[in-house]
């Protein structure tokens, strides 16, 4: 989803940032073929408008405390995770327990975040949404540059 929603928020023009867990030398290829920047997760989320997290649910418990330490108070931060116990994540007794996901990723983060995208596949959106009217598929290359991501 995070790489999907990058590629379209670059071609429609923004400053888009691109960070991974394998460190910004591994996000550079893809960052290069859609026009974002590679960077690391602090980089990521200094000095943008949006920060859009792609990635597996029980990842949030271990970004960085002091991650968002530095960023104003209304950021606005997109989860697009969802939890799969059993399947790919593990065990999460207060979520099992009923905690909503997005409260749970809130307390890891220590900040409120919208919960989107996470109940479409990335498919759906990169081969399939286009404006009303549109005849053509998405452009699947990179423009400039979008809200940090």
């Amino acid at each position: 989803m995070g790489g999907t929603l990058a590629r379209r928020w670059c071609a429609k023009g923004h400053t888009v940032r691109v960070a991974n867990s394998r460190g910004t030398s591994a996000a550079k290829p893809f960052a290069d073929a859609i026009g974002a920047e590679a960077t690391d997760i602090y980089g990521a989320v200094d000095g943008a408008d949006v920060v859009l997290l792609a990635m597996a649910f029980p990842i949030a418990a271990t970004l960085p405390g002091d991650l968002f330490s530095q960023t104003p108070d209304d950021l606005v931060i997109i989860d697009t995770s969802n939890y799969y116990p059993d399947v790919r994540d593990p065990r999460i007794s207060e979520v099992d327990r009923g905690m909503p996901e997005s409260v749970w990723t809130s307390r890891q983060l220590g900040r409120p975040i919208f919960k989107a995208f996470n109940s479409i596949m990335f498919y759906a959106l990169s081969e399939r949404g286009m404006p009303e009217g549109s005849s053509s598929s998405p452009s699947r290359s990179g423009a400039s540059t979008s809200p940090s991501c």
